[in-house]
């Protein structure tokens, strides 16, 4: 199982930036997989960012880059 469009929301949107909230009981490791938010690339946008619980863990993630006609989406951690 993939990405699951019900657990993906809007916790605040304001001047073009949106902050989502995603759940999912796989671990984190398989959420960073490449293309794992790809069924969102008609949602969000570069810049915006998704606090994440997988299994059990807490993190955040940016959108590096949104292609919503190909239906791909790349994630990133920030920076240290």
């Amino acid at each position: 199982m993939a990405y699951a469009p019900k657990d993906l929301s809007v916790l605040v949107y304001a001047n073009g930036f949106t902050l989502w909230h995603y759940t999912t009981q796989h671990d984190l490791t398989r959420v960073d997989e490449p293309g794992y938010f790809d069924g969102a690339a008609d949602l969000v946008h570069v810049g915006d960012q998704i606090t994440i619980n997988a299994g059990g863990r807490n993190t955040f993630r940016f959108v590096e880059a949104v292609d919503s006609r190909a239906g791909t989406v790349r994630i990133g951690r920030p920076e240290a």
